[in-house]
């Protein structure tokens, strides 16, 4: 998005595949038993197939809806500092654009 002037604003949320970059913040579990997997191997009586990781939710769709939700809010964290003039930088009045690109 570009202001008059020298004004310029951008935004971005760039990632991979979230699943691939989770933050998985309960760490490694079991699913047989729930007891942490071996951390030398990242396995569970040898097998690696029953070593996943979770969190901060109860399942994938509740981790994923905090961390989402942790971002929105620092976006609008910044915005708002930005319109409340906290920083040297202003929203530019204006057309807003988006691009969408699979690298």
């Amino acid at each position: 998005l570009v202001g008059q002037d020298d004004h310029k604003f951008v935004a971005a949320f760039a990632s991979t595949n979230l699943g691939d970059v989770s933050p998985n913040t309960a760490g490694p579990r079991c699913l047989d038993s729930g007891l942490p997997c071996d951390p030398v191997t990242s396995t569970c009586h040898g097998l690696n197939e029953l070593c996943v990781a979770f969190g901060p939710g109860r399942d994938m769709f509740e981790s994923t809806q905090i961390i989402g939700r942790k971002q929105f809010d620092k976006a609008v964290e910044l915005v708002d500092e930005v319109v409340a003039h906290k920083t040297k930088h202003r929203v530019p009045a204006g057309r807003v654009a988006s691009r969408h690109s699979f690298i």
